[in-house]
């Protein structure tokens, strides 16, 4: 090997070794510069192909309707400068003659966008202001306390009517006589007043019980009526109808159809039957002015009868 090839080694070996360097300092420079881009040399015989966007999508470019067609960068052997790109990257370019026959080609730093650092968004801190505390109602007044009514004054009771008592008949005494003395009872004229049996003491009396629905009743019922108009005042006829085993309605419509006259008495609350211990009817008492039971009659007596006890009484 001769001087000269050995020469043109070295040459060449220098030459290397100022394209590496330069790389490595135009590397080092961006890094300072805080752009934070890597520049790769490529060697190209006539243009350097710019590198798009690494975030843009390269688009096919078919005839004239190109949208996007990247700009033809020709280096000169000597020192050729690349065109910025639009964006906001410069690109380092390192040129360096070797040798006259060997035209050195840079290789085109690969572009990247400077990553760009956003303004951290940091949301504003949220007012941790409490809502207001709901406001409580205000405690109701206590009402004051409603005095109390007077205690209304009672009402005097209602005097109760006083029983009606009637003065104690005095029995005669007289140790001759054997018969019974009469029992006092309550029953009601037509009108709804009392009627008590001692009120006709100091006459005779004829005392019949009986009803509308006794047959046997009506069938001396004549004979009694005659009597009554015969004597008059001078002998009580009392013709006491059951009424407690009887109807008003029945009374009356039985008194309309007869057209008897005698008094009727109506033994309303059964008290005359229960006194004399009435078991069936018609039952007749001859009662003397003096209050003794001459005779006492179950059944129906007949006019002869009536006269007997009649003259017993007078």
């Amino acid at each position: 090997m001769n001087k000269r090839s050995i020469l043109i080694i070295v040459i060449s070996a220098a030459a290397v070794c100022a394209i590496i360097f330069g790389i490595v300092f135009s590397l080092l420079s961006k890094d300072d510069k805080g752009d934070g881009t890597d520049t790769t040399a490529e060697t190209t015989n006539a243009e350097v192909d710019v590198t798009e966007d690494e975030e843009a999508v390269p688009e096919e470019t078919t005839g004239n309707d190109t949208e996007r067609a990247e700009p033809e960068e020709s280096t000169s052997a000597d020192n050729t400068s690349e065109v910025p790109k639009p964006e906001d990257t410069t690109k380092a370019e390192g040129t360096t003659k070797a040798d006259d026959t060997t035209k050195a080609e840079t290789k085109k730093p690969s572009q990247s966008k400077p990553s760009q650092s956003k303004p951290s968004q940091t949301k504003p801190a949220e007012t941790t202001a409490k809502k207001p505390a709901v406001t409580t109602k205000p405690a109701e007044t206590v009402k004051p306390a409603e005095t109390a009514k007077p205690a209304e004054t009672a009402k005097p009771a209602e005097t109760a009517k006083p029983e009606e008592t009637r003065p104690p008949v005095t029995r005669p005494v007289d140790p001759d006589r054997t018969e019974p003395w009469m029992d006092d009872f309550t029953v009601y004229d037509a009108n709804g007043n009392k009627v008590y049996l001692t009120d006709y003491i100091g006459k005779p009396i004829v005392l019949n019980f009986w009803a509308t629905w006794c047959v046997p009743c009506k069938k001396e019922m004549p004979d009694f009526h005659e009597k009554y108009l015969e004597y008059g005042d001078e002998v009580q006829f009392l013709m006491v109808n059951v009424t407690g085993y009887d109807t008003m309605k029945d009374i009356q419509a039985y008194l309309n159809e007869t057209g008897y006259t005698f008094p009727i008495l109506y033994d309303v609350d059964l008290d005359a039957v229960d006194t004399y211990k009435i078991d069936g009817y018609p039952t007749t008492l001859f009662i003397d002015a003096e209050g003794y039971i001459i005779a006492r009659f179950r059944g129906t007596i007949s006019a002869d009868t009536l006269q007997k006890n009649l003259d017993k009484i007078r």
